[in-house]
């Protein structure tokens, strides 16, 4: 299949070997690259992808933070950017200007250098299905998309199932990408309670181990009251949801994770006294009770 864009090649090869060409196929980008390691990163992305209530993102995030002036969000292993341009999209279908505003721009990063320069171009390969969901979430898709059909051309000839959409420069001016890594990410950064940081169906790449580390890093950098959002792939392929229950992260929405406040040590300490006294009185008057009454 023709791509919508030429990626200059192998550029994303990390550890020089030969890379696979950009494959695209109808709606969703295809694309494979060597992460870390040698950790091959499959990358498999769409506009509106169903894991997330986008219906009632821009609520959920307005709520949260309705005491924030500024929240920073931040997408990592954003990819072609469908994901970035849909939540910009979410965020002002369903919120005011003044609510919006505070949450854009949008950090976006991917750790592959020719997924990040095809982002900023933001032109991408939609089907039918994408169509769909776009017209679901958006009442007007031609407020943030132009469709650049054109039924002469030999693409489209082609490939009659395929559109080739810009995303127009309202929507990218409210994006930053940025080739980065997510732990490098994490480690820098500052947060005071205002964070929603996405990292979606990328650590079922990485695995179990680096999702650990991920969850251990996220709960040391994100305060309590901001967000962690993640994908379907990251429960099904790792131990993610174990991991940020033990950084005290707590899910409110569908792969949605707030960041808690661990447990009141006073409570602990009473508790800890409490069950001491129930297991004594259990000694005494539970265990020692046959004893007692044999004499």
């Amino acid at each position: 299949m023709i791509s919508a864009v030429t990626y200059r090649p192998n550029n994303c090869n990390y550890n020089s070997k030969p890379q696979p060409k950009r494959d695209v196929h109808f709606g969703s980008t295809h694309f494979s690259y060597l992460y870390k390691n040698s950790k091959r990163m499959n990358c498999y992305t769409n506009f509106f992808r169903v894991d997330l209530p986008w219906e009632k993102l821009g609520k959920i995030f307005a709520d949260t933070f309705k005491h924030k002036p500024k929240v920073q969000i931040i997408n990592g292993a954003c990819s072609d950017g469908s994901e970035s341009v849909s939540l910009v999209m979410a965020l002002k279908e369903s919120l005011p200007e003044k609510l919006w505003n505070k949450f854009l721009p949008i950090r976006a990063f991917d750790f592959c250098e020719d997924l990040i320069i095809n982002a900023k171009r933001g032109e991408f390969e939609i089907d039918d299905v994408d169509i769909g969901k776009i017209n679901k979430y958006i009442k007007n898709k031609e407020t943030y998309l132009k469709d650049t059909y054109n039924p002469a051309q030999e693409f489209y000839i082609k490939h009659p199932a395929i559109r080739i959409i810009q995303a127009k420069q309202e929507v990218l001016s409210s994006i930053k990408f940025e080739q980065n890594d997510v732990f490098k990410v994490l480690e820098e950064l500052q947060d005071d309670s205002n964070t929603i940081f996405m990292f979606r169906n990328a650590l079922i790449h990485l695995g179990d181990q680096d999702a650990q580390k991920f969850a251990k890093l996220a709960g040391k950098k994100l305060k309590s009251g901001s967000l962690l959002i993640i994908g379907n792939t990251d429960k099904s392929a790792t131990k993610i949801q174990k991991y940020l229950a033990e950084q005290n992260f707590k899910e409110i929405a569908k792969n949605i994770y707030q960041k808690c406040n661990p447990p009141s040590t006073k409570k602990t300490i009473f508790k800890t006294i409490g069950d001491k006294i129930d297991k004594f009185l259990k000694k005494i008057f539970i265990d020692d009770e046959p004893e007692y009454w044999s004499n």
